[in-house]
């Protein structure tokens, strides 16, 4: 599905891909636009099993010799390896695309909002787990137009809500809009905001 090409700026988000999830008709609308496809060793049987190119595969040296096995076929493959990967591939990723001029990465699997807090981010992060896709709202001021009855996702009450909604809490903070218009969304910290993800 991927094709394998050059880095280049400008160009649209990659894809990293840290392990499977089962929504895979979003994982394929996401492949539509050819995105660089950074796997983990975990994602890699899925993806082959689903016939999708790896560009970058990201793993440990212990994982590298039976990596290349699986990729000979798709070869040339860029393989990342460390020594040990102890807080996962994503930061390491995220690295990679940062001195690669990417300017955005799309995340696919499970959603760990603290995984990247200790990581620099000067690239744009979308996050889609088996539920929900993730947009990281950098600068505290988030404003889209909204549809009756969307849902809306975020990981704890933000500072100010302005729009027709209802609130409720459970493990996290839902809104729900009341009528079609602009949801605007203020904190004064970097916040995530999540959509629930169409079937």
């Amino acid at each position: 599905m991927s094709s394998h090409h050059i880095v280049k700026d400008d160009q649209e988000p990659a894809l990293i891909i840290q392990a499977p999830i089962s929504n895979l008709e979003h994982l394929k609308q996401l492949l539509e636009w050819s995105p660089t496809v950074i796997s983990s060793y975990e994602a890699l049987d899925w993806l082959l099993t689903e016939s999708i190119n790896i560009d970058v595969l990201i793993c440990t040296e212990a994982e590298l010799s039976s990596a290349t096995e699986k990729l000979q076929h798709q070869l040339p493959v860029k393989f990342l390896t460390f020594h040990s990967l102890e807080k996962g591939i994503i930061p390491e990723a995220i690295s990679f695309l940062t001195y690669a001029k990417y300017g955005a990465a799309h995340i696919i699997g499970p959603f760990k909002a603290d995984l990247l807090q200790q990581t620099p981010l000067s690239i744009g992060v979308i996050w889609s787990d088996d539920l929900h896709q993730w947009a990281l709202v950098k600068h505290g001021n988030y404003k889209k137009w909204y549809n009756h009855h969307q849902q809306i996702v975020l990981l704890e009450e933000p500072a100010k809500i302005a729009g027709n909604y209802t609130i409720s809490h459970e493990a996290y903070c839902y809104l729900e809009t009341q009528s079609e218009g602009i949801l605007e969304i203020q904190n004064s910290d970097p916040f995530w905001i999540g959509e629930p993800i169409s079937d």
